[in-house]
This record gives C-alpha cells, structure tokens and sequence, in this order.
C-alpha cells in the first residue's frame, strides 16, 4: 500500500511559490554581473519597451507572481500567471546621486 502523505500533495513545481524561487534566483545571479552604476530593469515582451525597476516579487499559489516597483518614475505593478511570464532582464543606468537600488527581496 502506498504511504501517501498530505504534504506530497502540497508541493507541485508548477505553482506560483516555486517559480518565485526560480525568478529571485535568476535575477539575483543576472543583479550580480552588474556594475555599481547600474540596477536591474525587465522589459515585458511584445509589450513595452520601457524598462521596469523591480523592486520587489510577490506570488499567490496556485499561479499568479507579481511585480512591484516603478516604469518612468511611477508605481506599477505586474501580475501574471505562471504560464504567462516571459520576462527579459536588461541593465538600466540607475539614478545619478542616488544609491543602486537592491531589490529588496534578494
């Protein structure tokens, strides 16, 4: 007989907490390579081609991950569902006098 428990049923690759760890990961790796006078931007294929500053990530299980942070100075969000992202990492110059944003979460 199998031993089934209830946490083999809590954990599925597809959901919205392990995509979380895979895009925090990436984008503390691409973060990294980075010079001090620039900061991460992600531009959103076939949608934009205006950078936005992440500043932060959120996820709601089952399928949503949300954006957080600025595109031209204002604040902005981005949410979308796990099979729908498709994110392009991209170097923007950070502000001058001001310190290199760290996204908060890394």
């Amino acid at each position: 007989m199998l031993d089934l428990k209830s946490e083999d049923f809590l954990s599925d690759t597809s959901y919205a907490d392990n995509q979380y760890e895979i895009i925090c990961e990436e984008i503390g790796a691409f973060e990294n390579k980075l010079d001090i006078s620039h900061e991460v931007g992600l531009i959103i294929p076939n949608n934009t081609s205006v950078p936005f500053i992440i500043e932060s990530i959120g996820y709601h299980n089952p399928y949503l991950i949300m954006f957080y942070g600025y595109i031209n100075n204002k604040p902005a969000q981005l949410i979308q569902h796990v099979n729908q992202i498709n994110l392009s990492l991209i170097a923007v110059p950070k502000e001058k006098g001001k310190p290199k944003r760290k996204i908060g979460f890394l």
